[in-house]
């Protein structure tokens, strides 16, 4: 599909675009294609499901990058479906808690919290708690202006989970 508008001119590098192939193309610009073997399913539900397929994607990228499910190299098959879970319910968790304060604020477009800032936020806030003979005396935040984004949506947060 890469080359699908390109031909070749002679067998060895030499290659020219397909004006015949882009100009049947275009035809098609602005218009979605949906394939499918659901012969069971009207129009309308075809497009409803395969509206929803970004999330599920979205869902399976942040699971292998930002929640590192990766191969795994466990011991054991309890130990490889229980590191699977753990992934699973943080994601839900995540989830949940990205929903719970763009409802909760009310915040739309950009302002929105995202998966990337809330990784940030738990990747970025820091606090160090001093203790004396097992006294808490201080807590430090671990703070600068390259965090300032994350320090500010970890307030909005604790402000909303305290609500």
């Amino acid at each position: 599909k890469k080359y699908k508008f390109f031909k070749p001119v002679n067998k060895d590098v030499f290659y020219e675009l397909d004006v015949a192939k882009i100009n049947e193309d275009e035809k098609y610009d602005g218009y979605y294609v949906y394939e499918t073997n659901r012969t069971d399913l009207s129009v309308v539900d075809i497009v409803n499901l395969y509206s929803k397929q970004w999330q599920i994607e979205s869902n399976f990228k942040t699971l292998k990058g930002k929640l590192s499910l990766r191969p795994m190299y466990l011991s054991t098959w309890n130990h490889i479906v229980g590191y699977i879970c753990l992934c699973f319910v943080s994601l839900v968790f995540l989830n949940y808690v990205i929903y719970l304060l763009n409802s909760r604020l009310e915040l739309q477009g950009k302002d929105r919290i995202t998966e990337h800032k809330m990784i940030n936020v738990i990747k970025d806030v820091k606090e160090i708690e001093v203790f004396v003979n097992k006294q808490k005396t201080e807590t430090i935040q671990v703070f600068n202006d390259e965090l300032k984004e994350s320090w500010d949506t970890y307030h909005t947060l604790l402000e909303v989970l305290k609500k």
